[in-house]
């Protein structure tokens, strides 16, 4: 028998027509069963009734055929006592008189589970001596399934929601190189296509090309407004990465029908290390800062393990003077292969979970350092003013940035698109406004009263000012 828990039980049986000798077997025990129920029958009968003038009806109990009977009445001469009522006052009883009738029913009985168990052992035995080729076969026929699958995700609408020609995903085949670098246009999560009720909203990704100053794009920071889709984005750079090691075609959204998208290019990373969930745990006395530095660490040992300290750009006499005064960082002295990426680290919510120029500090030391670490990309998301005006500083930081983008609507809900050289302001009151159940509006307006005393200037804030939600230079 096989079923899984709420699931309708399935039993599986040596077939009659496959088997004749095994049919007839059960056709002799099904004779000697009615002969039992029969005899229990003019047995019952000939008892006296209750008090309420019902007589006894036999029942099957723990596999044998019994009568229940008043205690008083349940003697030795009569028969063998099973079991008792709760109450005790009522006896249930294998009759005597009936004797040959269940012998003869129980050797009919133990003649069919002679009979399975043979047949099985032998069926057994077959399937062991072939196990080796049953095993390939399902290897087989698992990559057969695979093929196929990857097959039918290239078919056109395969991935598509609806009927909308507007909406339609298709599944690419990426270009792949070994420079660390990622150009997806129009990516669509797999899973929004899998829980979504309406046509998922695309996202452009890209990472690891040059800038203007001629400088790799080592790292991207996203920001922007809450539930506005920041953490998806930045999972979709991971999940991209695996579903092009796994040969699996690239999910993208074709605007129109006769759309001919451009092949994306998702180059080879030995490795994924991300740091997405709160690992709070009181059984082991880590808080959420703690927890998010542990898993920090332990990725830096693996990316670092052959990186040189890094050193501030531009500092150093073998840094060049720029044209506009400014020093350019030294040429990278590692050799090419030392260079090659090999490792996409993904940190959610860096900087977060402790006092704001702390965790804005040291989230920026961590990007530093990754950035130095060879063959390493970075992507990572955050509210923490510092950590997303890193990339706007200069010199270059080798760092882009990106913000999930307000609606056109002017509603203050986000569009879950992804908006390059552009920084967002995260806009927690809006989004709580937007929470359910409701938050009372005295307690919103309060808060908005709060922030407006606590908004001051410089710092971190001058080097965002007029730069939200607008393309850096």
């Amino acid at each position: 028998e096989g079923a899984g828990r709420g699931a309708p039980s399935v039993r599986y049986e040596l077939s009659d027509q496959k088997y004749p000798l095994l049919g007839s077997l059960r056709g002799e025990r099904k004779r000697r069963r009615g002969s039992v129920l029969r005899r229990l029958a003019e047995l019952t009968a000939s008892l006296p009734p209750d008090e309420d003038g019902r007589r006894p009806e036999a029942v099957a109990m723990e596999g044998r055929f019994v009568v229940p009977v008043p205690r008083h009445r349940a003697t030795a001469k009569f028969g063998a006592v099973v079991s008792f009522s709760r109450s005790g006052k009522t006896a249930y009883v294998e009759p005597h008189i009936i004797r040959p009738e269940l012998d003869a029913y129980a050797a009919s009985e133990e003649k069919i589970v002679t009979f399975v168990d043979k047949t099985c052992s032998e069926l057994i035995g077959g399937i062991r001596a072939q196990m080796h080729n049953i095993q390939k076969s399902i290897v087989v026929m698992a990559r057969l399934d695979v093929l196929l699958a990857r097959a039918r995700m290239m078919e056109e609408g395969s991935y598509s929601i609806g009927d909308a020609t507007a909406n339609i995903v298709v599944g690419q085949i990426p270009l792949v190189g070994s420079e660390g670098v990622v150009d997806v246009e129009g990516f669509v999560h797999p899973l929004l296509l899998e829980v979504g009720t309406e046509p998922p909203v695309p996202v452009d990704l890209k990472l690891g090309e040059k800038n203007a100053e001629g400088v790799t794009n080592c790292g991207l920071v996203i920001s922007g407004m809450n539930g506005g889709g920041k953490t998806l984005a930045m999972k979709s750079f991971g999940v991209a990465v695996a579903m092009c090691k796994f040969a699996i075609p690239i999910p993208m959204q074709l605007f129109h029908h006769h759309d001919t998208p451009l092949p994306p290019r998702i180059d080879f990373f030995e490795s994924v290390l991300a740091k997405v969930k709160d690992g709070q745990s009181v059984t082991e006395g880590t808080s959420t800062f703690f927890s998010q530095m542990n898993s920090i660490s332990t990725m830096l040992e693996q990316v670092s393990s052959s990186a040189p300290p890094p050193k501030p750009a531009g500092a150093g006499k073998d840094a060049a003077l720029r044209d506009d005064g400014s020093r350019a960082p030294p040429p990278d002295p590692r050799g090419e292969e030392d260079r090659r990426p090999a490792r996409l680290v993904l940190l959610d919510e860096l900087g977060g979970g402790t006092e704001p120029a702390a965790g804005g500090a040291l989230g920026q030391a961590l990007l530093e350092r990754l950035a130095a670490a060879p063959g390493t990309r970075v992507v990572c998301t955050t509210h923490s003013d510092r950590i997303r005006s890193f990339p706007l500083r200069p010199p270059s930081s080798g760092f882009s940035c990106a913000s999930v983008r307000a609606r056109e609507a002017g509603d203050g809900r986000p569009s879950f698109r992804l908006g390059y050289g552009t920084v967002g302001e995260s806009y927690a009151l809006g989004a709580a406004e937007r929470c359910r159940p409701p938050l009372p509006r005295e307690v919103l307006a309060r808060a908005a009263e709060l922030a407006g005393e606590e908004h001051g200037e410089g710092g971190d804030a001058d080097v965002l000012a007029g730069m939200t939600e607008t393309r850096a230079r």
